[in-house]
């Protein structure tokens, strides 16, 4: 499927329709995925399921899932909040922790000035 997205999308400008018309799911998406062997749970809605989930399971912040599946956050989190992996700035500042299980016995600490 994506060969053929991948097909009608050249020569267009990258944010212009893929298609020039309506697109009829019943004449144009329906022969693509049987033709790929797919079964009949396959429609667009389980794709854009399938993807928002993949971002989601794979740290992609839920502002930019939303944005690039035309849904809001709010939605996103109200219906995948199982999917989405803990807030991004967990991680950011996790690899600043000192790490007592590898502690040497040396840690570098930085000593607070007190302002009169």
């Amino acid at each position: 499927m994506a060969e053929v997205l991948r097909k009608q999308a050249t020569g267009r400008p990258a944010n212009g329709p893929l298609f020039d018309k309506i697109w009829n799911l019943a004449t144009t998406f329906r022969p693509i995925v049987e033709r790929l062997g797919l079964g009949p749970e396959t429609t667009p809605y389980a794709l854009r399921h399938s993807s928002i989930v993949r971002q989601l399971l794979k740290g992609v912040p839920t502002r930019v899932v939303a944005a690039h599946h035309d849904t809001s956050v709010q939605m996103v989190e109200k219906n995948y909040s199982r999917y989405i992996i803990g807030d991004p700035s967990e991680a950011l500042t996790r690899a600043t922790l000192i790490d007592f299980g590898a502690w040497s016995g040396s840690v570098v600490v930085d000593p607070t000035i007190r302002l009169a």
